[in-house]
């Protein structure tokens, strides 16, 4: 028993020791990214807000068709159906290939900012680079959360690292939950052993010196935050390492919902405004067949690797962590692909879903955003407080040597 124990010690020391700075890295990221929208605007109100006018803003095909415009060496494949009053209009850019060399035109922004009332380019920005411009510093931060900061070129290996240190973080999980658990007496009763067993690490010892106190509070911590510390490993997986995650989930859950089943067609695509009646008319069939109402427009967006364009409301059939109805089509002939709403899910879209809606906080507003800001701290006050342990109890174990010697 004690040896097997001694197996799940190191493995716990060694995971954690090899994963402590990305865990410090991607807690305090992750602690400011619950308040991005908030802290974005306040540090680059020039390029987010706009002063109320008493006119009405464009419409949302006509900025699109504005931003296409002011950078015609860039592809424009997501517009806002739902602007926001004193909000710019954000245009993704993407860039076209250039004709001449068969490769994509290098553009020093991904991020183009309009004045929704008048169509006047505000400014720009690349989304994620490292810049100490006040406005680059969200986007950088939230780069850095989910792929280490790494340059374009290199952006799916900080990505997959990541993954890799999210699964080796949720074994991790169980291991110390394990560790937990100090063995009690033989002869013990089994109430009064797992009375033994848990009491110690649900209550640190407060008065005890500084090292024993932080000892207890990274086993209490981790046990007091358990749960979500694993919906957050575990949807940080499904985020990042899609091949793991899926698997694992259709093994345990059953299947997922494909993203693009159908391989896209060929010709000539829709144009963006018939494209929209046609999302509008097939959104209106699907609500009609299953009972539910649309109350606003999100967006809509275009895959131009599957040319297939995405119409996203908002709607009375919005009941699961998705919060919203989707439905998606082809690009060329406008024939329906998928469908997305509440009824429509599988088990395993249900538990994915809320995995990533509680690890990005789009459920149960303002409390939520303050839990997971909290958790964040947490994540990098364990993975710290966890090597410090090993380093105080290795200088011990050196002097101890040292002594014998």
């Amino acid at each position: 028993m004690r040896s097997r124990r001694a197996v799940w010690v190191v493995a716990h020391r060694w995971i954690g020791l090899t994963t402590a700075l990305f865990l410090v890295i991607v807690g305090l990221t992750g602690s400011l990214l619950a308040y991005y929208e908030e802290l974005d605007r306040a540090l680059a109100p020039e390029l987010l807000t706009v002063p109320l006018r008493d006119a009405p803003v464009l419409d949302p095909f006509t900025l699109r068709d504005r931003a296409a415009a002011l950078e015609p060496r860039g592809n424009v494949d997501v517009v806002d159906l739902d602007p926001q009053a004193g909000r710019t209009y954000q245009a993704l850019i993407t860039p076209r290939d250039d004709p001449e060399t068969g490769e994509p035109f290098q553009l020093a922004y991904d991020v183009l900012f309009i004045d929704p009332y008048t169509g006047g380019r505000l400014g720009e920005r690349h989304w994620g680079a490292l810049s100490f411009e006040r406005k680059a510093l969200m986007p950088f931060v939230y780069k850095l959360h989910y792929a280490l900061a790494m340059p374009d070129r290199l952006v799916m290996f900080g990505i997959y690292l990541l993954g890799a240190v999210a699964f080796a973080w949720t074994l991790d999980c169980f291991i110390a939950l394990y560790l937990t658990m100090p063995l009690s007496p033989r002869g013990a009763s089994p109430r009064r052993r797992w009375f033994q067993r848990f009491r110690p690490a649900w209550s640190p010892k407060w008065r005890a010196g500084a090292f024993r106190l932080i000892y207890d509070l990274h086993r209490a911590f981790g046990l007091w935050t358990w749960a979500m510390l694993f919906v957050l490993a575990w949807s940080s997986v499904a985020l990042n390492l899609t091949e793991v995650y899926e698997p694992v989930t259709r093994a345990m859950l059953g299947p997922l919902t494909p993203r693009h089943a159908e391989p896209p067609s060929s010709g000539p695509i829709l144009d963006w405004r018939d494209a929209y009646a046609r999302g509008r008319e097939l959104m209106a069939d699907t609500a009609r067949a299953n009972g539910f109402t649309v109350l606003r427009e999100s967006e809509m967006y275009l895959d131009p690797d599957h040319r297939a364009y995405h119409y996203v409301v908002h709607g009375t059939a919005d009941t699961s962590a998705n919060g919203y109805t989707l439905v998606m089509f082809d690009a060329a002939t406008g024939a329906l692909e998928r469908v997305e709403w509440a009824g429509s899910e599988t088990t395993a879209d249900i538990v994915t879903n809320w995995l990533i809606s509680l690890h990005t906080a789009r459920v149960f507003g303002a409390p939520m955003h303050a839990f997971v800001c909290a958790m964040g701290l947490v994540i990098a006050i364990l993975s710290a407080s966890g090597v410090y342990v090993w380093w105080v109890k290795r200088r011990r174990r050196a002097r101890m040597r040292g002594v014998v010697a």
